[in-house]
């Protein structure tokens, strides 16, 4: 360790501190984001307003397409961790059937992509999830769209780079649950073909 004449050991430079945030992301043991952070709260989905046909009428089916986070690399979300923040989503807008075999609707979802850079001071992670909501009876699609969803954090969300990624991946998924219950209310009208 370098220290100055009188003893001291000096202070970290700027350029040290900026080059810790930036590399971050690719150090120490990083940790999934986990459903309580990717899903969405009542009060941002209090104001959409939920088709009758669907007003607690919908089971959660298949879900896909998550990773596993490895402890040295990116942070990742899991399929049973996405499958939990649909869950606690729909339930927040009344989109949620009341028991597993009485939704009339399935929602399939299928993780694409997180787009996640390595590095930097903002994060934007992109989240790419191909939605389908078919009729339970009949199998018929009444809905099938792919959400794309940015979300970027900042040093101000969180200083190290893994903890930062993983703000901006949480916020990525919870962003595309939001714009998937907003798509549920502006454009279902019912089992129809795409």
């Amino acid at each position: 360790m370098t220290q100055t004449t009188n003893g001291r050991v000096p202070p970290l430079r700027p350029a040290l501190l900026l080059l810790l945030a930036l590399v971050g992301p690719l150090s120490g043991c990083t940790t999934a984001a986990r459903a309580p952070a990717l899903a969405v709260s009542a009060e941002a989905v209090a104001g959409i307003p939920v088709p009758p046909a669907l007003k607690h009428n919908i089971v959660i089916g298949k879900v896909s397409g998550g990773q596993d986070t490895h402890a040295l690399w990116m942070p990742k979300v899991g399929n049973d961790d996405f499958a939990r923040a649909l869950h606690d989503s729909l339930a927040a807008a009344n989109l949620l059937a009341t028991g597993p075999n009485v939704g009339q609707y399935v929602l399939v979802a299928d993780l694409q992509r997180l787009r996640q850079p390595a590095f930097g001071t903002k994060l934007q992670v992109t989240a790419v999830v191909d939605y389908s909501l078919k009729e339970r009876a009949s199998g018929e699609t009444a809905l099938q769209t792919q959400v794309v969803t940015p979300y970027t954090a900042g040093l101000g969300d969180a200083f190290l780079g893994g903890e930062r990624l993983k703000v901006a991946s949480a916020g990525a998924i919870r962003s595309n649950i939001e714009r998937l219950i907003r798509e549920l209310a502006e454009n279902f009208n019912g089992t129809n073909t795409p």
